[in-house]
């Protein structure tokens, strides 16, 4: 055998040929290399020929139909499976043809989950010998399975000490946008791997292409070299991209993955009940150490109301004590979405947004609070609140307003304005504002703390004049200061009642009010008057 031999067979069962091996007159390396193949399939028509040592023969020329071939992953060889068709050729080159159904490659050394398989496979090729180097052509392929259908053309060069070189090309007719994560190469990591498979949850995909050209041993070509290029058209797509964060849906945009990194492109999308335009989400490495970060930027217009609402359904809600709950926002504002997850560690994401708030009619409140005329803009980050300055209308007059993060959590802000008398009048239809003239400058302070809110309000009331019978008869320039402080704790225990109000006129008058959170009326609370008038307490109700 060692001189040469040939090979005619009508049909052969490969199982049936491994099972013989051990009883021809083969070397032990091909009889390993048999035992590693493990060969499945008939081949029908066959004709074999070769010279020299059948393990490396000098030359050889071969002819068969073949129908279920399948063969084992090997030597980072691909695995087959259910491949029927026919192929005809030598040492120097060949033709072959594949007509299969429900048939899989194993690509366990490229593919997370290994094997791909086809409902259907057809495709056309070759072999030659070009400059002493095997070149496998890839004339034109079409295939189709649950998640796809497309195309594909290429050319690959094995190299004894290597993975080889590839020139591919492929396009997609057709793709379930849910089984990307299916098709990510084992260089990209296993976190970006779980971030797309839980991310994408709707995708309609009419359109896909695939460039990858270079030296495998190189991919995805960092340092250039080769090509790596997958674009992806998804319409209606869901990206949930990060746990407890409004998902983005609507998305009408491109997905890229190019060299070593992924970009996300949405030309629309929303949020919630906002436009999104110009949403791009990147990582520029998607196997970076110790996590790939990506990036999420984009804008957004629409009701206030519903940017208040993204921030109350994110985790932000949580990290600034629920501040937006319960706030109300009316009229159209913007967003700046600024946005960064560590891809490893998602409960670290990130981020800042600003959300300008144009309020027309405008009203911004929570609780008894309540502004009007508002213009100014909200900052957020992942943690913290911000607002530098914001103007409104607050009693008829026009109120300043800032807000921060204190570095225990506790959300704080500050207000200051001047009351004035015939404003006052103007917003409150009642007999008391006809006796009132002048102003009153006055200054507040709200903290809200997991839930808990507490209000201050001072004012000196100096310049404001008052012509109601005594004892609220005041002359302008007399000092009356006023303070008024009310508490809403998040949880009412029985030596904590759900709210309180207090109130003090300058050193006359002083008045305490308690009632529960759920709209009852009030339960109890004192009034006393310890220079003017005697003094009066109010009985508990209930």
């Amino acid at each position: 055998m060692g001189g040469g031999g040939s090979l005619a067979a009508n049909q052969l069962d490969f199982p049936v040929l491994a099972r013989l091996a051990a009883h021809l007159p083969l070397s032990d390396g091909v009889r390993e290399q048999l035992a590693g193949l493990a060969p499945q399939g008939v081949l029908s028509a066959l004709r074999l020929r070769w010279q020299g040592d059948p393990a490396a023969p000098d030359n050889w020329g071969v002819s068969a139909r073949f129908a279920g071939l399948g063969l084992a992953a090997r030597d980072s060889l691909p695995g087959l499976g259910g491949l029927s068709g026919s192929l005809d050729g030598d040492e120097r080159g060949g033709r072959y043809r594949l007509d299969s159904r429900d048939a899989h490659i194993d690509l366990p050394e490229v593919f997370e989950s290994g094997r791909l398989a086809f409902a259907q496979l057809r495709a056309e090729g070759g072999w030659q010998r070009r400059d002493g180097r095997l070149e496998i052509t890839l004339d034109s392929a079409r295939f189709e399975n649950v998640d796809a259908a497309g195309t594909a053309s290429g050319v690959y060069r094995p190299q004894p000490d290597g993975a080889g070189e590839i020139d591919l090309q492929a396009r997609l007719s057709r793709a379930e946008g849910t089984s990307v994560w299916r098709y990510l190469p084992r260089v990209v990591n296993q976190d970006t791997h779980e971030w797309v498979r839980r991310a994408i949850r709707r995708a309609e995909v009419p359109e896909a292409n695939l460039r990858l050209r270079g030296a495998l041993d190189d991919f995805p070509f960092r340092e250039g070299g080769g090509e790596f290029r997958v674009t992806i058209r998804v319409v209606d797509a869901l990206l949930d991209y990060a746990p407890g964060w409004p998902s983005i849906d609507g998305i009408f945009g491109e997905v890229r993955f190019e060299g070593p990194g992924l970009r996300i492109e949405a030309a629309r999308g929303r949020i919630l009940g906002v436009a999104l335009s110009e949403v791009v989400a990147e990582v520029p490495d998607l196997d970076a150490m110790p996590s790939p970060v990506m990036r999420i930027a984009g804008k957004a217009a629409g009701p206030t109301a519903e940017f208040l609402r993204f921030v109350s359904e994110s985790p932000v809600s949580a990290r600034i004590g629920g501040f937006t709950e319960g706030m109300r926002a009316e009229g159209r504002g913007a967003l700046d979405l600024r946005l960064a997850l560590p891809l490893k560690e998602m409960d670290a994401v990130h981020g800042r947004w600003r959300i300008p708030l144009r309020c027309q009619p405008p009203v911004v409140g929570r609780g008894a609070a309540r502004a009007g005329g508002c213009r100014g803009r909200l900052r957020f980050t992942a943690d913290s609140l911000s607002m530098p300055e914001a103007r409104a209308q607050f009693l008829g007059a026009p109120a300043r307003i800032t807000a921060r993060t204190q570095p225990d959590g506790v959300v704080r802000f500050d207000a200051g304005g001047a009351l004035n008398a015939s404003a006052l009048a103007a917003v409150w239809d009642l007999p008391v504002a006809d006796h009132l003239s002048g102003s009153a400058p006055w200054r507040a302070v709200v903290q809200i703390d997991k839930g808990a809110t507490r209000l201050e309000v001072d004012s000196e009331l100096a310049d404001l004049s008052s012509s109601l019978p005594a004892p609220l008869n005041k002359r302008a320039g007399e000092r009356w200061p006023l303070r008024v402080r009310f508490e809403a704790p998040a949880e009412a225990t029985a030596k904590r009642p759900p709210r309180t109000l207090t109130l003090s006129l300058s050193d006359w008058l002083k008045a305490e009010l308690e009632w529960p959170a759920n709209g009852a009326p009030v339960r109890g609370g004192s009034v006393s008057m310890p220079q003017r008038v005697s003094p009066c307490a109010w009985p508990s109700v209930g």
